[in-house]
C-alpha cells in the first residue's frame, strides 16, 4: 500500500481539537514527483505550510531540515499511526471510513475529507466530514482549534 496516498486527512484528538494535512505529489521544479505533505493553515485553511516528504522505499516521513522541530516530530508521528491505522482497516479504498488510534494515551479520529455534498468545496472539520456538509452551506460559523 502507498503510504497514506494522496489527498487531505483531519486528525482530530479527544478534545474534538483537530489539524488538517494535504499529502500531495509535486508537479514541478526542484523536487518534481516527489510526495510532500503540508499542515493545512490560515482562517480558510487554504493555506499550505510545507514541512515533511515521504519516502515510498523505506515507507517513512522525513521532516525538512528547516522543520526539524519538536512540533513538527510530532505531526510526523502523528500522521505515521494514521497510516497504520488506515492501513488496518478492512476495506483500504473506502474513504468513507474512518480510523482511530491511540497516541500518548490519547484516541485520536483520522477522517479522509470529502467534498460537500452542497457546494463541492473541500471538508476539513471533522464534524463537517461526518455529516457531508461544510459550516457555511450548513449556516454554522467556522471554528479551527489547533492542538
Amino acid at each position: 500500500m502507498t503510504f497514506l496516498p494522496n489527498g487531505i486527512y483531519t486528525l482530530k484528538n479527544p478534545e474534538g481539537e483537530h489539524l488538517t494535512f494535504k499529502i500531495y505529489t509535486k508537479r514541478g521544479g526542484k523536487y518534481k514527483g516527489t510526495r510532500q505533505i503540508s499542515l493545512m493553515v490560515g482562517p480558510n485553511i487554504d493555506q499550505l505550510r510545507g514541512f515533511a516528504f515521504i519516502d515510498e522505499d523505506r515507507n517513512s516521513i522525513y521532516l525538512f531540515r528547516k522543520c526539524r522541530s519538536r512540533t513538527f516530530e510530532c505531526y510526523r508521528s502523528l500522521l505515521e499511526r494514521a497510516h497504520h491505522a488506515l492501513e488496518s482497516l478492512p476495506d483500504k479504498e473506502n474513504a468513507e471510513q474512518q480510523a482511530k488510534f491511540v497516541w500518548l494515551s490519547r484516541t485520536y479520529e483520522v477522517l479522509r475529507s470529502k467534498k460537500s455534498m452542497k457546494c463541492n468545496s473541500t471538508l476539513t472539520d471533522p464534524e463537517s466530514i461526518k455529516r457531508g456538509i461544510g459550516t457555511v452551506c450548513r449556516g454554522d460559523k467556522p471554528s479551527r482549534k489547533f492542538f
